[in-house]
């Protein structure tokens, strides 16, 4: 680890802070942080998840922190940054929590979701992949999560941010980035060739653009 600037990596749901751990090859000079946001005992909520991160940060006292959180970790992200006045820098990785625009197939799942639990059909296998494999109290954190927006948090956050999404992202489409290029007050958005893993796909030219965007924001 490194003794400069923190850097703390927040991976998406489902995965582990394995997903970020390569670039900190690229970050020599950079302390970096890698958290696993691991499933929890009890239900919970995203500023719980916030909270988590919060308490390591007061302990060990750091100032001067950009976060960089893909997906899930986009979302805890924002709320650090804008409850947190020593985050300095944020990095918004094909980031989830903003309200979604339905499509007339997802609008077809959700009234036929509403109306098997009407009649009391069985409706395990309904909802998304994430969804059906989690147990009772993390399907309740699940909702939580995918039901608290964030879009009037945007204005709020006053870092130099950026966000980074795959050009073909079906899970947080390209319409998200551009909202959060538009309402974010000091933004810059930029693309990679992919999916919602483009980070993955693309993890040399990640590397290079999060140092470039780092380098840049200390040194001014």
């Amino acid at each position: 680890m490194g003794e400069g600037n923190p850097v703390i990596f927040l991976h998406g749901w489902g995965l582990d802070y394995k997903a970020f751990l390569p670039i900190k090859e690229y970050l020599i000079g950079y302390k970096c942080y890698f958290f696993s946001m691991l499933d929890v005992d009890q239900v919970a909520t995203l500023q719980d998840y916030a909270d988590e991160i919060k308490k390591v940060i007061l302990q060990d006292n750091l100032n001067n922190i950009t976060i960089v959180g893909h997906s899930f970790g986009g979302r805890v992200a924002i709320l650090l940054a804008i409850q947190l006045s020593c985050v300095k820098g944020l990095v918004l990785v094909d980031a989830a929590g903003l309200k979604p625009r339905f499509s007339i197939k997802k609008t077809l799942k959700v009234l036929s979701y509403k109306l098997r639990k009407k009649l009391k059909l069985n409706t395990e296998k309904c909802g998304s992949k994430d969804y059906v494999v989690l147990s009772n109290n993390m399907r309740k954190t699940f909702k939580n999560i995918v039901n608290f927006h964030l879009d009037n948090y945007l204005k709020d956050i006053r870092q130099d941010t950026l966000v980074i999404f795959g050009d073909k992202d079906k899970e947080t489409p390209l319409y998200m980035a551009k909202r959060f290029k538009n309402k974010i007050p000091k933004c810059a958005l930029i693309l990679l060739k992919g999916d919602h893993f483009a980070y993955l796909k693309n993890f040399n030219q990640f590397s290079l653009i999060i140092r470039e965007y780092l380098n840049g924001i200390y040194e001014q």
